[in-house]
């Protein structure tokens, strides 16, 4: 049922690693291109690559986490962070470790209109919809364990799962419900 996405299926995979170090942020930033650095704003420096493209958190404490399309791009980018990390302090015991897929986050749209008011008075136990606040409507799938959020254009974020898999499994348990409240 996923391939009931539209085109515009996008996904992110956001990760955890550790690298085996304790750093300073403000002398990497100095060190490194791509970087920012406010301790004011965000505790971690920021690292942006264009190769593959990817967005990594490094925090003093030597954890990292990364957001980028796909697993492949995920280790990759894990693997050139330690690298440069290794380059710029000096530290050859700089390595990967606890590498771990955390969230996953899938978008694209079903091509009708849904009725979320009727939705969520249906399935009030998985679902909530407060217009006031926010504009979607927010589906809790148990099992798989994952959130996806539907918007009345049709359009669908599913996020929480750890898996590809899983993020399918969400959208196709929902397709049916979401086919039952198109708006006509």
């Amino acid at each position: 049922m996923l391939n009931q996405l539209t085109h515009n299926n996008h996904r992110h995979f956001s990760l955890f690693t550790a690298l085996l170090f304790t750093c300073l942020l403000q002398s990497l930033t100095q060190k490194m291109r791509n970087t920012e650095y406010n301790p004011k704003r965000y505790p971690g420096l920021i690292l942006r690559s264009r190769q593959p493209r990817s967005v990594a958190s490094i925090f003093a404490s030597g954890k990292v986490t990364l957001q980028t399309r796909t697993t492949g791009e995920a280790k990759q980018a894990a693997r050139k962070v330690a690298k440069l990390v290794q380059k710029i302090t000096g530290n050859d015991s700089v390595r990967c470790s606890d590498f771990e897929i955390t969230n996953i986050l899938g978008s694209g749209s079903v091509p009708f209109r849904v009725r979320l008011e009727n939705l969520a008075s249906e399935h009030h136990k998985y679902a909530s919809y407060e217009p006031d606040l926010f504009p979607g409507l927010v589906y809790r799938v148990e099992s798989p364990k994952c959130v996806l959020l539907v918007f009345a254009s049709g359009r669908v974020v599913l996020t929480g799962a750890r898996t590809e898999d899983a993020l399918m499994k969400g959208f196709d348990l929902l397709y049916p419900v979401l086919c039952k409240h198109r708006r006509a």
